[in-house]
């Protein structure tokens, strides 16, 4: 009996949160207003934030005193923070840290989806690139609870309602019940719910610009590094969010092998096609950059017969390059007719009346099917990348046939971080072919010609070291242009001079 009354009590909190609801106006009742002694903390940029986050992981634990307290977050005097500080009531002259920058998080001045991630980045303690039901739970609870020391109107739920309101949220995300979510089922959530927005729309952004990659932090229990990855330009290449790309370059990565991959599984509502007209529409629609502007999106999805005309002439363009797949102008009817739909059209005016002004392309996907769940959101998401990713492993085995050097170690990691679906280290023939959008044919082709030790796969070291035979070549070449070049002036001036 009372597992059935927890089952009814977490279903009705479920459907408050989760779907279009009002429990963020309930819980502000009214009013956003906070109390002036924390007029500080509000509208932080994310830069600043980060660097705060960045401090605190360097303390031992999850609670700060008042001397921490006031360097993290920098305030001006001790008088001041002192103010504040005492409203998250002091135990043992401590406080949780997470009441105060759960809060800090929404009161900033970033976009709503940035605020998402930048929240899903912090509540990933172990920097495992994922948060489970533990961290997602302590992060909710801390930042509501933070709100009710800060503001002067906020209500929170009960207790207990607050955490089936996590477990519930937590369990959507989680479909394959792997007990984590991931950063990019948490940003379509973000891009869905109203009640996470609406928890932010007291606190206006003054930024367009949105951030949708995960910032990792070094410090405890991290072995992160800083690194300017995003200044590659093949991992620039491959990547689908639309992040700045010089705010992007500053974010502090972990290592890559501590994270944790949810295990393929093909999405039961849309195929690879759908993902190939998703990425190639979009890319039509934003002229080949990271967003279109909500302005055109919905200029576009109202001018039907031209937006028709459109994507059959992308089709037909990718039948004649030899890239389209074989279904697709089978599937492209049920595409267009999503696309085409007056819901569709709803959604993106909703996004667009929230100052939403630029549409990523997983806010893209998230409009026209709303019905797909976050973890195949992101499953269609890996699909892109992984057409992103096959082009650029066409483009390693030609510069091997032509000797045109471009690419070096990192860019090889970029390529396997995409396509090595299982984590193993190696890239087999369904990988190449079923993720990669490859046929087996080039499948076949690009295996033999990497694949020095025969084993059917090809590894990052045999990729390694045919690049390093390709760097030296290429070099060689150079040198030996060079002295040419050198030679050819020294005649030449030698016969200039004789002449003279």
């Amino acid at each position: 009996i009372a597992q059935d009354l927890a089952s009814v009590r977490a279903s009705r909190v479920a459907s408050v949160f989760v779907k279009m609801g009002g429990v963020e106006s309930s819980m502000w009742n009214g009013s956003s207003e906070v109390w002036q002694q924390v007029a500080h903390l509000k509208a932080w940029s994310r830069k600043d934030l980060i660097e705060a986050v960045a401090d605190f992981r360097m303390l031992p634990g999850i609670t700060v005193n008042l001397v921490e307290f006031r360097d993290v977050l920098k305030w001006l005097s001790r008088t001041l923070a002192e103010g504040a500080f005492v409203l998250w009531r002091p135990k043992d002259g401590k406080i949780d840290f997470m009441q105060v920058i759960g809060p800090m998080v929404f009161m900033s001045d970033e976009h709503f989806v940035s605020r998402a991630s930048l929240l899903f980045s912090i509540l990933d303690f172990n920097s495992s690139g994922t948060v489970n039901r533990a961290e997602f739970g302590i992060g909710l609870r801390s930042m509501i609870l933070g709100f009710t020391r800060i503001a002067r109107n906020f209500i929170a739920p009960p207790v207990n309602e607050l955490e089936d309101m996590a477990n519930a949220v937590f369990r959507q995300l989680d479909q394959d019940q792997s007990g984590f979510i991931t950063m990019g089922e948490f940003i379509a959530y973000a891009y869905r719910s109203r009640d996470f927005r609406g928890l932010c729309s007291p606190f206006p952004s003054v930024k367009d610009s949105v951030m949708e990659e995960q910032v990792y932090f070094a410090g405890r229990k991290s072995t992160a590094r800083v690194t300017s990855g995003l200044e590659k330009k093949l991992y620039n290449r491959l990547r689908i969010t639309p992040d700045d790309e010089e705010q992007s370059a500053q974010r502090l990565h972990k290592a890559k092998e501590r994270e944790k991959k949810r295990p393929w599984r093909i999405p039961a509502a849309i195929t690879r096609t759908h993902a190939w007209l998703l990425l190639h529409v979009f890319n039509h629609m934003a002229n080949d950059r990271r967003t279109i502007p909500a302005k055109d999106l919905l200029r576009r999805l109202g001018a039907h017969m031209q937006l028709k005309g459109d994507v059959d002439e992308l089709v037909q363009r990718g039948f004649e390059d030899g890239r389209a797949p074989e279904d697709a102008w089978r599937v492209v009817r049920h595409f267009y007719g999503h696309l085409a739909s007056e819901h569709t059209l709803e959604r993106a005016q909703s996004l667009y009346d929230e100052n939403c002004t630029s549409i990523s392309l997983r806010a893209f996907c998230c409009i026209l099917w709303p019905q797909l769940k976050e973890v195949d959101v992101e499953r269609c998401m890996k699909w892109c990348k992984h057409m992103k990713a096959s082009t650029a492993l066409r483009e390693v085995a030609k510069a091997v046939n032509d000797q045109d050097f471009a690419f070096d170690a990192e860019d090889i990691a970029e390529i396997f971080e995409v396509l090595d679906t299982d984590g193993d280290g190696n890239l087999s023939y369904d990988e190449l072919c079923s993720q990669g959008f490859m046929d087996r044919a080039l499948a076949t082709r690009v295996v033999n010609r990497m694949d020095s030790d025969r084993s059917g796969f090809i590894s990052k070291q045999e990729m390694g070291s045919l690049l390093q035979q390709l760097h030296d070549s290429v070099t060689q070449q150079l040198k030996l242009s060079f002295r040419l070049r050198m030679t050819t002036e020294r005649n030449s001036k030698a016969e200039e001079a004789k002449a003279n």
